[in-house]
């Protein structure tokens, strides 16, 4: 990474590949994994983007396979200023909408827009997808406020709501206690069979 950010890819490449050769050879997974992530990183930084496209692909196919979704983020992030650095704005696009809904998912959208090891170790490349980011964000806002309207929303922290068109269904409209209690049930156990027990 070090000589990523002094902009020696060539050197980069070839410690990447040699650290590479001894975590395959352990079948470390999960570190082959970040080691990949970090070639895209280095490969980024010096503007190979076909290197760094080609890196993150397989980062993020051995992030999926060891089930880390924060490091699906990141490898999603580097593939998005991958293809934007090569100017292939529909698979960016499609990537970098992939990768707000997974941070959305998982709770990790500073990722986005702050400096960090894992996506934009420098902080300048979080600029220049802001206004990208912020026209997806507003989008999927606008869309998850419709579905809301439209649809059944249940809400569970703190206690069940149930929202039907986007607003609150009231105990009134439950009519008996029991027809909410039964159906508290069938949200909180739906992965498990319910008896006459329960």
């Amino acid at each position: 990474m070090i000589n990523g950010l002094e902009g020696q890819w060539a050197k980069a490449q070839q410690e990447g590949l040699y650290a590479l050769s001894i975590t395959e050879k352990g079948h470390d997974n999960w570190f082959t994994a970040e080691l990949y992530l970090s070639l895209s990183q280095a490969a980024g930084l010096c503007r190979e983007y076909v290197k760094a496209r080609e890196y993150a692909k397989i980062a993020l196919t051995a992030f999926e396979k060891c089930r880390d979704t924060l490091g699906q983020v990141a490898a999603l992030w580097q593939l998005s200023h991958a293809f934007y650095g090569l100017q292939q704005q529909v698979k960016f696009k499609t990537v970098y909408a992939k990768l707000v809904l997974l941070s959305r998912q998982n709770e990790c959208q500073y990722l986005l827009n702050k400096e960090n090891i894992l996506t934009d170790i420098t902080g300048n490349i979080s600029g220049q997808l802001q206004q990208y980011h912020d026209k997806i964000s507003s989008l999927q806002a606008k869309q998850k406020k419709t579905k809301l309207e439209k649809g059944l929303y249940i809400q569970t922290l703190g206690g069940l709501t149930v929202f039907r068109a986007g607003k609150e269904v009231s105990d009134k409209e439950w009519g008996r206690r029991a027809a909410k209690q039964l159906f508290m049930l069938l949200v909180t156990r739906r992965a498990h069979p319910i008896t006459k027990k329960n």
